[in-house]
């Protein structure tokens, strides 16, 4: 009987509010999910997870030592990627962040280039940036993440300074923003761990090489990046 209900609900609910696709908004079935099948098919991914020295791990050398690096998806202008990014940081869509945390999870899991993972980090929001948007989508996608493979979730990093937009700035410019805005937990310990760092796009890595640089500096054995895009 509640199943019964259970459907009957859900079809009034379809009637008047359909779920729509975050790419294409055509209506979806009840066997789809936040895409239409077409256009998760037609996601570009990078597959840049599964093999070294990928474009992603390059931004990296001279820079900072890291095990390895990948981006699921490849962030193009007007993409379905764009918009599901755009509806996750600004349309308060927490359950895009953790679907695609899962999908990064899973493309990691089958890479074993990130196996041995003690920690999952999230890049950290500035607290006032964290208030305003109401939650930081790297720590749903850390979430997500955790959710597909088991290794465990932690808020490892603080951001110290509140950094205007990195958006139309040099690469040098991008790297002196953040360049010493991020520390770890004293409480959480660091000292031997494997840590995977996550965050929502790849630009030009500088805030993640900021991020590594503070890990390292705590006595991280090692740290790998994942990101869902590279742009």
């Amino acid at each position: 009987m509640l199943s019964i209900l259970n459907y009957w609900w859900t079809s009034f609910l379809d009637l008047f509010f359909p779920k729509i696709c975050l790419a294409c908004e055509a209506n979806l079935s009840e066997q789809e999910g936040l895409l239409c099948i077409k256009c998760e098919y037609h996601l570009p991914l990078t597959h840049y997870c599964d093999y070294k020295d990928n474009p992603v791990e390059k931004m990296f050398w001279g820079r900072v030592p890291i095990r390895a690096a990948g981006s699921l998806y490849f962030y193009n202008k007007g993409s379905g990627v764009q918009k599901m990014m755009h509806q996750l940081k600004y349309k308060r869509r927490k359950d895009i962040g953790i679907w695609m945390g899962n999908e990064l999870g899973k493309k990691l899991k089958l890479s074993h280039r990130f196996d041995n993972i003690d920690f999952v980090v999230p890049v950290p929001l500035h607290p006032k940036k964290e208030f305003k948007r109401g939650y930081n989508q790297s720590v749903l996608i850390a979430m997500g993440i955790e959710e597909e493979t088991g290794w465990k979730y932690e808020g490892l990093l603080n951001r110290k300074k509140n950094n205007p937009s990195q958006t139309r700035k040099s690469k040098y410019d991008r790297w002196l923003n953040v360049s010493s805005s991020f520390q770890s937990d004293e409480k959480i310990e660091v000292e031997g761990k494997n840590i995977l760092l996550v965050d929502d796009v790849i630009t030009t890595g500088a805030t993640l090489e900021a991020n590594v640089l503070s890990l390292l500096k705590s006595g991280a054995n090692s740290v790998c990046v994942a990101t869902v895009a590279s742009a």
